[in-house]
């Protein structure tokens, strides 16, 4: 499921729980358990797969296409 995404971070809200690494299907997130993760870019294709399964509100930062075109 393709959701509009343009770029996605990790906050400092991250528990390390590996759920989002786990679920995501080319590996693009990286940390240890209990440590906050960081998501490839380049790797990244944009699925939201790691947003689906965050339990954390916030622990993910999301910036969709328009809003990101709504900046330049």
């Amino acid at each position: 499921m393709l959701l509009n995404i343009y770029l996605k971070t990790i906050t400092e809200d991250c528990v390390g729980c590996t759920r989002c690494a786990k679920a995501c299907p080319v590996d693009a997130i990286e940390g240890e358990l209990k440590e906050v993760h960081e998501i490839d870019q380049d790797q990244c294709v944009q699925c939201g797969l790691c947003v689906e399964v965050c339990k954390v509100d916030g622990a993910i930062n999301v910036v969709y296409k328009d809003e990101a075109d709504s900046e330049d």
